[in-house]
């Protein structure tokens, strides 16, 4: 990660996170996970692991986190698994900047997919998803809960 920043409208600003920005991890994480205490340092030292945060003025409005996967072969793919954008500021592109910021860097490390995993009654996600070139799909998801 090398902390690239790309503008907003409105001086929102999307930033994808770096080892020295462990604070603005649990800033997000309190506000969108409720999660009160944490110690992101292992996250943002693993170099397969991508966190963006779209900021405003120092509050995260919207975040996006995903992971380069290394296939057998030695392709890669990035798994977007989450985005999520405060209520209060939605409907102003910011989803779409945290977005296009994951496909430029998976882009930028020469990946040949990024996918991403939604409910079907996800309507936003849909449309965000399909605005910025994303291909919909019939397939079923399994997951298994581990105790």
């Amino acid at each position: 990660m090398d902390g690239s920043t790309f503008g907003l409208n409105g001086g929102v600003t999307v930033r994808m996170l770096d080892r020295g920005d462990e604070a603005m991890v649990r800033s997000v994480l309190t506000r969108f996970k409720a999660y009160p205490t944490t110690d992101p340092e292992e996250f943002l030292a693993d170099p397969r692991t991508l966190l963006f945060v779209a900021d405003d003025g120092g509050t995260p409005v919207g975040w996006l986190y995903a992971y380069e996967l290394v296939r057998p072969e030695g392709r890669r793919a990035m798994l977007l698994y989450e985005l999520e954008v405060a209520p209060e500021a939605r409907r102003r592109g910011h989803g779409r900047a945290l977005l296009e910021a994951l496909l430029t860097e998976a882009r930028a490390r020469g990946h040949l997919r990024v996918w991403v995993l939604t409910e079907p009654d996800n309507e936003a996600a849909a449309a965000l998803y399909a605005a910025t070139g994303g291909a919909g799909s019939t397939r079923v998801m399994f997951t298994w809960a581990l105790p």
